[in-house]
């Protein structure tokens, strides 16, 4: 009984150690890659994420199948992403990237898969009001930092709008 015991936890730690690994583009950070959909290989997927013109570097990419996700990952300085061997079939991607609305579409890998997605550049107005906590009044010639957007001092009347990308809306196609 001590033999066969031993030898069960033998076989788990060699299947432990036989777990896949994904690929990714030269340029590009290794994917993330759920161990499970990995078991069933038969295809890839070739993401290229454009703003219509040039690629985007750096794009947050998530492959969801199922709701569950499967793989997440970032596009290199070419704006490509390979997943590596991935299973057969449908997935929703989402892309996110500062400085453009948040993309969602759907793909189906069947075998050698190849797309491309164009994001949309987005901003947002941001009004600021500066007052002064103690008294509540406005604040004129206060300097507002606004991450991605730079700086802005106020006006006489303690207001400043400065346009600032954001992705706060999600476009779908």
């Amino acid at each position: 009984m001590f033999r066969l015991a031993s030898a069960l936890a033998c076989l788990l730690l060699v299947f432990a150690g036989a777990a896949p690994v994904a690929a990714a583009g030269a340029d590009a950070p290794s994917p993330t890659v759920d161990a499970a959909p990995a078991l069933q290989q038969g295809g890839s997927l070739s993401l290229l994420v454009t703003d219509g013109d040039d690629p985007v570097a750096g794009a947050d990419v998530t492959l969801y199948r199922d709701g569950e996700r499967v793989l997440s990952g970032e596009t290199g300085d070419d704006g490509q992403l390979d997943t590596g061997p991935i299973e057969n079939g449908a997935y929703r991607v989402e892309i996110r990237e500062p400085g453009y609305y948040e993309r969602s579409v759907s793909v189906t890998v069947d075998g050698e898969t190849a797309r491309s997605v164009a994001l949309d550049p987005g901003s947002v107005a941001l009004t600021v009001d500066v007052t002064d906590a103690r008294t509540g009044d406005a604040l004129a010639d206060a300097t507002v930092d606004v991450d991605a957007a730079g700086t802005v001092r106020t006006g006489a009347d303690g207001t400043q709008t400065v346009r600032a990308r954001s992705t706060a809306r999600s476009a779908s196609r």
